[in-house]
């Protein structure tokens, strides 16, 4: 069962996730995109199939992930149960299973694969193969079991309709060999337009001639794996909100499309990704100079860092975060509760579904969508506005969980520096003055704005101020050393930035925003958190418990992961990402 599961799952996984220069088609590198017809939600090409499968199996990580608690909860999710369901329905009345085996027997080489419909799992897969080979192949050896079609004078096709979705639904299996490809489909439509692509009669319904993939193919020089994603489309499917998507659809709005390519190095894995928007998304480059000097705060042991600019929307939260926790929702930033009627049973044309009101998503609390409380504008904190004549250049956020003794088990360290063009012009009482204001209005129910001083505190080589909060034993504090403000809210984070060794992070290139993750740090900070969890029985939930079965989980599977670097830009309506995994060099 677990290989039957794991089988179908890499599959479609790999199709979902795999998550404007001038206008000229692209060719030779996105040749395979010929072949499919337009309206593809998703679309994934990989350069040698039978490598890539071979690769994975014989991993260590994936020995370990089909042994470990994440594996087996997913195993209990709505979307894999289905995903075994339509794998097995598919064996019973074809006696071929979907799974790796099955993909690596139809490729020789290269392979591509594209998804109309999620929901009903509406796919077409094109891969070049000798006749020898295709004639070769599990699903041509049992031909006699399918209904033989001749498409024209040349093609015959095979074809057999199969009940699905527990007999509710039926699909059509269909195969054949054209021009040099094997095709394998399950729906009638899209496997016959695939045909007219192959003989040129539709050369404008073909994936490749779509602007949008135009447009981030441009970009892209395809590696290992390459994907791209109607995201527009995407955006509108019920079943990717609810059940591909993990999180909220809103942070997506303004992606049209995108491609994800993937490159498998020997000591890295490099993932590029071209978004295309509907309006320019990231802000400009940060200062490298600037980049370069924040660079020289972050501690080695820090799990988590992130330069990017600092406009005063952003600094104001950033800043709100870092002293106080989570920022208060805005009024036009206020949620209502969706709303759902019965009525809505009629859109669903795929699984079994029983409508919003029953299935709103997976983990989603209803508490999240409450409206939030009325607030008035002018009594938000202003920070940025104080700092503005210091014209902040960029700001490096810093995150450093640790274990705490009893009573207390945790405390997330947070601090943000801040890079100044002008450190000098700093208002500093009056930024004490509004920060004590947040923390009197964020902290207490009467206000009282006096029982809130700053003072003096010791620290090398910089000017330090600390705020104590009145009977709650906590404090936030705020250092200057020379061209850099640096907030905290821990005296021992804030101590260990100010300490940190010269050279340990050097940021280069052009960002908008840079992202470094240490999965090695961050296990170091949070498997002693989890354990202590795990001890308290007033927390623990058995043997599903989420922190010691999954978080815990997946840092123990980053194994030799050293570190994740992840590069955001933006380049007109282009998004452009790159994520760096790279991996320690093996003990000799």
């Amino acid at each position: 069962m677990k290989k039957m599961m794991f089988g179908t799952m890499m599959i479609l996984f790999v199709a979902a996730v795999l998550m404007i220069a001038g206008l000229s088609r692209p060719k030779g590198d996105f040749a395979p995109a010929d072949d499919f017809p337009r309206e593809a939600l998703i679309y994934v090409q990989i350069n040698n199939l039978p490598e890539l499968i071979e690769t994975w199996r014989k991993s260590e990580t994936r020995a370990a992930y089909l042994k470990s608690e994440n594996f087996d909860d997913f195993g209990k999710r709505h979307l894999a149960l289905k995903l075994v369901e339509r794998a097995g329905e598919i064996f019973d009345r074809t006696s071929i299973f979907p799974d790796l085996d099955l993909a690596a027997n139809l490729s020789e080489n290269s392979a591509a694969l594209a998804v109309y419909d999620i929901g009903k799992m509406e796919f077409v897969f094109v891969a070049p193969m000798s006749e020898e080979k295709i004639l070769a192949t599990s699903l041509f050896s049992r031909q006699a079991d399918f209904e033989e079609i001749g498409i024209d004078s040349e093609t015959r096709a095979y074809s057999k309709e199969i009940e699905v979705d527990r007999q509710r639904q039926k699909q059509k299996i269909l195969f054949a060999s054209v021009a040099g490809r094997l095709i394998v489909a399950t729906s009638e439509k899209y496997f016959l337009q695939t045909i007219d692509n192959l003989r040129g009669k539709t050369p404008r319904n073909r994936l490749s001639a779509d602007p949008d993939f135009i447009s981030t193919a441009a970009r892209i020089k395809p590696q290992t794996a390459t994907v791209w994603l109607n995201q527009k489309k995407l955006n509108d499917d019920w079943y990717f909100r609810h059940y591909w998507l993990m999180g909220d659809v809103k942070r997506l709005a303004n992606l049209r499309a995108g491609m994800i390519d993937l490159d498998l190095r020997a000591d890295a894995i490099v993932e590029k990704r071209v978004f295309l928007t509907a309006k320019p998304e990231s802000g400009p480059a940060v200062d490298r100079r600037a980049a370069a000097g924040l660079g020289r705060f972050v501690p080695a042991d820090a799990p988590f860092y992130e330069i990017e600019t600092m406009p005063a929307a952003k600094l104001n939260k950033s800043l709100e975060d870092i002293l106080f926790g989570s920022p208060e929702a805005a009024p036009d930033e206020k949620t209502t509760r969706s709303r759902h009627y019965f009525s809505d049973w009629e859109t669903s044309d795929s699984f079994s579904y029983l409508g919003g009101d029953f299935n709103e998503s997976v983990d989603e609390s209803e508490d999240d969508e409450m409206p939030a409380l009325a607030d008035d504008k002018d009594e938000r904190p202003d920070f940025a506005g104080v700092m503005a004549n210091t014209v902040p250049k960029a700001g490096l956020r810093i995150e450093s969980p640790a274990r705490l003794d009893d009573p207390a088990f945790f405390e997330n360290r947070r601090a943000l520096v801040l890079a100044l063009g002008s450190a000098g012009r700093l208002d500093r009482p009056e930024l004490e003055t509004r920060i004590a204001a947040a923390a009197a209005r964020r902290l207490t129910a009467g206000r009282p704005e006096n029982s809130f001083r700053w003072g003096d505190f010791s620290v090398e080589g910089a000017d330090a101020r600390k705020l104590e909060f009145p009977a709650l034993g906590r404090a936030i504090f705020y250092a200057v050393r020379g061209e850099f403000l640096i907030f905290s809210n821990n005296e021992e984070l804030l101590t260990a930035i100010l300490n940190a060794p010269a050279g340990s992070e050097s940021p280069a290139g052009d960002f908008a925003a840079l992202t470094v993750i240490r999965p090695k740090e961050a296990a170091r900070s949070f498997t002693p958190v989890f354990a202590r969890i795990e001890a308290i029985d007033n927390f623990s939930d058995g043997p599903d418990y989420f922190f010691t079965r999954n978080i815990d989980g997946l840092l123990k599977l980053a194994g030799g992961l050293e570190r994740i670097e992840i590069t955001k830009k933006s380049e007109g309506r282009l998004l452009v990402e790159e994520l760096d995994y790279r991996f320690a060099a093996p003990a000799e």
